[in-house]
């Protein structure tokens, strides 16, 4: 009796995921307008902004922080670069369009508290995003931003992953 109750409940909660994550809506690259928005092309020395009107965003050397809604287009290769998407912003899309992105000290991509925030690979790219055994010790002398995770979600930040696109994400120590 006491199996078929376990059976029963796990069957329960089984079923429940199922309709759950049925009814999650899926992202796709055909959602978003790129009407207005503003590229991003990584390199090993900057990050070069073209198009759109959004003015929501900052360039320091190789860091993008997003404070403004939109859609982000991020293309280009960068062995030191990093995504920070500010708290409290919301309807954010980043598009990747072949992008390699590698962060020594902190996540590639990092979705601060209360942030919702849209990664899409794009159809026919593939994309890459690595973070380093420095990004996973808190206990390097020079790592005062450790994320400990190539994309981190912090408290109350909602990401959906989607495209049809790939995704690589290498990570170097504890968590993708």
């Amino acid at each position: 009796m006491r199996k078929q109750r376990i059976f029963s409940r796990s069957a329960a909660v089984l079923l429940a995921l199922i309709v759950a994550l049925a009814c999650l809506p899926a992202a796709s690259a055909a959602e978003y307008n790129t009407a207005n928005a503003v590229s991003f092309i990584f390199s090993d020395t900057s990050i070069t902004a073209t198009g759109g009107s959004n003015t929501g965003y900052k360039i320091n050397g190789t860091k993008l922080t997003l404070s403004g809604a939109g859609t982000y287009i991020l293309s280009g290769t960068c062995s030191n670069g990093s995504v920070k998407v500010e708290k409290g912003t919301t309807d954010v899309t980043l598009v990747l369009k072949g992008l390699s992105l590698t962060s020594t000290d902190t996540a590639p991509i990092v979705c601060a508290k209360s942030s919702h925030v849209t990664i899409l690979a794009e159809a026919g790219s593939v994309n890459t995003l690595t973070d380093t055994a420095q990004n996973n010790d808190e206990t390097h002398p020079e790592n005062t931003n450790a994320e400990n995770a190539v994309i981190k979600c912090k408290d109350g930040s909602q990401v959906t992953l989607g495209g049809s696109g790939t995704l690589n994400l290498v990570a170097k120590g504890k968590n993708g």
